[in-house]
């Protein structure tokens, strides 16, 4: 996999995360919300849920930057 398509990876993942996370907050606003989104969001920001998904970014950008220190 090339670098470019690494990032654009990785960057796809971020953006999945982030619009989960927008998505449940405006429903928990909105008042459409359960508890389970309101629980799903904390156990994101503590790292319970979101800690795998994290981790595996953290992953492939350190492969990346080792990718672009052996160029």
């Amino acid at each position: 996999m090339t670098l470019e398509k690494q990032i654009e990876s990785v960057e796809g993942s971020i953006r999945e995360v982030r619009d989960s996370l927008f998505q449940r907050l405006e429903n928990i606003r909105s008042g459409q919300s359960s508890l389970f989104a309101y629980v799903t969001i904390v156990a994101v920001f503590h790292g319970c849920v979101g800690d795998a998904k994290y981790k595996g970014l953290k992953e492939r950008l350190d492969n990346i930057a080792a990718t672009q220190e052996q160029c």
